[in-house]
């Protein structure tokens, strides 16, 4: 017997969130200005907002534009339901001109992270070879292996997040990290901070 599908109720989104979200697709915002919509000014102000400037509060928003609380929850909604279509139907709204690495290194001595920009993305399991920190990181060669990588979709800049440790790369070392982090022994987020060697450590006390 199929079951009956029933529609849960969404919690409406804050205008807050909404301004948040699209100041950090200022680049695509822009392209939805001059379309014969009442919510140009928004635009405008939402594009101006710089990375360390606060959002504007709704209060502000309401006095700069002379509009009602009201209208302007209007203007924020509409704003963003045509945001979302204009990316879902056109691939030219949203276009990453620049991609970024973000190199993060876990060494015996220490972690550093640098900015950078590759032909090509290391994979998971390989190895690299940076020996200008490996003073920094291991106090000896720079050699490591990649074992996590996350992607960063900013404003026209796409980084790609490279996470490595000393070490070399063992399929069953992390099969148990992440049995592990499955079970609640070890989560991710501790064992970013951890040396392969104290993990290796907590992983061969839980599971002899």
């Amino acid at each position: 017997m199929r079951r009956k599908k029933t529609d849960s109720k969404k919690e409406p989104i804050r205008a807050r969130d909404i301004l948040i979200n699209l100041s950090l697709a200022r680049t695509a915002l822009a392209k939805l200005k001059n379309k014969g919509k009442e919510y140009d000014p928004l635009i405008d102000t939402i594009t101006a907002i710089g990375e360390d400037d606060p959002i504007p509060a709704s209060k502000d928003l309401q006095r700069r534009f002379s509009i009602s609380p009201a209208k302007l929850k209007k203007w924020i909604d509409t704003l963003y339901e045509d945001f979302l279509n204009a990316i879902r139907t056109d691939s030219t709204v949203i276009q990453y001109t620049r991609l970024d690495h973000r190199i993060c290194i876990y060494g015996f001595r220490g972690f550093i992270s640098f900015l950078c920009q590759l032909p090509i993305t290391p994979r998971i399991g390989e190895a690299i070879d940076i020996p200008f920190i490996g003073a920094y990181t291991t106090g000896s060669r720079g050699s490591y292996y990649v074992y996590d990588i996350s992607y960063e979709f900013g404003d026209s800049i796409m980084t790609v997040n490279i996470w490595a440790r000393q070490g070399f790369y063992n399929k069953h070392f992390e099969y148990l990290k992440d049995r592990a982090d499955f079970e609640g022994q070890l989560s991710k987020v501790k064992s970013y901070g951890m040396t392969e060697y104290e993990i290796e450590k907590e992983l061969k006390a839980w599971y002899k």
